[in-house]
């Protein structure tokens, strides 16, 4: 059972990665799946990306990890493979921990989100703009239920401008409370910003059905899509692909999913170049999304 951390602060929780870890996973927080660069994340040069993003197991990278890095970990855990390699894959998938809205104040009304029950923790992932994390207990080992589950939040209204693929997957990368955010947008008195936990409640736990049932949301709604033959975006078909000399990508998200700047940003109503992302499939073909209809 997991231990919860009582720790109180007028606005910032000193809380290690390793008590922030081990309150979502308890004892197999080891395995947790996280990862750390300096690099801008909207800036990776193609052939840095796939190193970046890659990541590894918590209990042999943790330490190595310092304070001037964006530090992530996923939302999962996930099975060993034939190589005997925990690797970031929903093929992979063992359980989810975790539910987190990001954004919450900048992009989301945070009016919205506080109907969800109260989260297990606020984290200041830049200046004005926070993530909101509700700890499973139990843990959720139905695929399918979880990304019911993240699908149906998506359109509550629940994720930035209403579509945002890397929200919609269990292989999800949220921040780290030790860490930076390094976008050159999101510096403060011109240095990287430091994340920092505003709010720490980790004895809150919910299942499944407790975050589903405030939006009237289907967890187990037959899924009609089979397993993805997306690739990763740190697999090398995609990081080498074509099509990435002609776009800009300004983030990774899940599922495969690189967050670019929409080709066609001219004839969006006001000329804003975000909300498009591709997904490179195993044969080759490019899966195009953009929240503006193009």
């Amino acid at each position: 059972m997991k231990q919860p951390l009582r720790i109180v602060s007028d606005r910032e929780v000193p809380v290690t990665n390793k008590q922030f870890l081990q309150a979502i996973f308890g004892e197999e927080w080891t395995k947790a799946h996280v990862t750390a660069f300096e690099q801008d994340p909207q800036n990776i040069p193609n052939e840095e990306r796939g190193l970046c993003w890659s990541g590894g197991e918590a209990g042999a990278r943790l330490k190595r990890f310092s304070r001037s890095q964006n530090q992530y970990f996923c939302i999962s855990l996930f099975e060993l493979n034939e190589e005997g390699e925990r690797k970031r894959r929903k093929t992979q998938f063992d359980a989810c921990f975790v539910v987190v809205a990001d954004d919450v104040k900048e992009k989301l009304p945070e009016d919205r989100v506080a109907l969800l029950p109260a989260p297990s923790y606020k984290m200041n992932s830049s200046a004005g703009s926070e993530q909101w994390g509700w700890i499973l207990e139990p843990a959720c080992e139905n695929r399918a239920q979880v990304e019911n589950l993240l699908d149906g939040l998506v359109s509550q209204g629940l994720a930035p401008d209403g579509t945002d693929p890397g929200m919609k997957g269990v292989t999800r990368y949220v921040r780290l409370p030790e860490g930076s955010n390094t976008k050159a947008t999101r510096w403060v008195d011109n240095k990287p910003y430091r994340c920092f936990i505003s709010e720490w409640n980790p004895e809150r736990t919910y299942g499944m059905r407790e975050l589903a049932d405030v939006f009237g949301i289907d967890i187990d709604r037959e899924r009609t899509e089979s397993d993805s033959t997306a690739l990763a975006a740190d697999d090398p078909i995609t990081a080498n692909h074509p099509i990435l000399k002609y776009l800009h990508v300004t983030e990774v998200g899940n599922e495969g999913w690189l967050r670019v700047d929409c080709p066609n940003a001219e004839n969006h109503s006001t000329d804003d170049a975000s909300g498009a992302a591709v997904q490179i499939q195993a044969d080759g073909r490019v899966h195009f999304t953009c929240h503006h209809g193009h």
